[in-house]
């Protein structure tokens, strides 16, 4: 292949825990743009077109076996509709070769996130929630809203063990017998609010306290002042258009011009409120016919 890639095309999905290390997140999308490359060509084995692939994106895998089986896992782990963002080869191996500070990876991040947004569109109209719920992951603002677990004491005895505790279930329903642990009583036994049981399990059974600084990060980008600034940034250094008149939400593009987006904005206001005027005169025609009896 002489042609070689300058982009690389990754499911959204792949930002989570990028905060936490971004080299294996830029990893990670490497190895899946790589193998869903692979997929689309004719010639040889699936390792043999591993390595057709790698060399289209002129990367050398040091285990290319290891870097295949990931990307499968990836692959095979991304939902029908989960959205894409396409980002330029020479920005993943700017991220990947050099240290990176907290606010480097919100603007990468964010970058995704608007690219993931836009898809194939020059333009789009969106939210700031939309925009970090995509930085971190998520394919929208729902999808982080996760409802509480409940577990019951066996269920609770498992969860506990499995990140690193150590305890028994007769210890757990002790602790709910004596009120130590908040549980509810059921039909069926013990109901327990996973909040409670992270709370007694990381001071009573050696359970290390959970890494919630994903949670924390989003939070803190929910707050006006931290996404502005990074919107900001993009705004200044990544060449991201967003024009925004005092209505919900905002226009984003990487090619239209402000001027263009200010037009959009204004026609689609128009349009708006021609719509609007309409359905009023629709609905003054109705209860005129009412009124008069001609209308049941």
């Amino acid at each position: 292949m002489d042609k070689k890639a300058e982009y690389m095309n990754f499911p959204i999905t792949i930002l989570q825990g990028a905060f936490k290390d971004i080299r294996s997140t830029v990893d990670n999308i490497m190895d899946y743009a790589t193998y869903k490359h692979s997929l689309g060509l004719d010639f040889g084995n699936e390792s043999q077109r591993m390595k057709e692939s790698s060399d289209f994106f002129n990367i050398k895998f040091g285990n290319i076996e290891r870097a295949m089986q990931k990307a499968k896992e990836i692959h095979n782990s991304v939902k029908k509709g989960t959205p894409f963002a396409s980002v330029r080869l020479k920005m993943l191996w700017d991220y990947y070769n050099n240290p990176k500070k907290e606010a480097d990876i919100a603007y990468f991040c964010a970058f995704c996130a608007i690219k993931s947004i836009l898809g194939n569109k020059e333009y789009i109209k969106t939210n700031k929630s939309l925009v970090i719920a995509r930085m971190f992951g998520l394919v929208d603002v729902k999808s982080g809203e996760t409802q509480e677990k409940v577990f019951s004491a066996s269920a609770a005895h498992r969860y506990i063990c499995s990140r690193g505790g150590c305890v028994g279930v007769t210890q757990i329903t002790g602790a709910i017998r004596s009120g130590e642990l908040m549980a509810e009583k059921s039909a069926s036994g013990y109901e327990i609010q996973e909040s409670d049981l992270i709370k007694w399990a990381v001071k009573y059974a050696d359970m290390p306290e959970p890494d919630n600084s994903s949670a924390q990060l989003m939070q803190k980008y929910s707050i006006r002042y931290h996404i502005d600034n990074v919107l900001l940034e993009l705004q200044t250094n990544w060449g991201l258009k967003l024009y925004s008149d005092h209505s919900r939400g905002f226009y984003l593009s990487f090619t239209k011009s402000l001027e263009e987006l200010a037009v959009i904005n204004i026609e689609s206001k128009s349009k708006s409120k021609t719509k609007l005027l309409s359905q009023e005169k629709a609905k003054a025609k109705e209860a005129a016919l009412r009124k008069l009896g001609l209308r049941g």
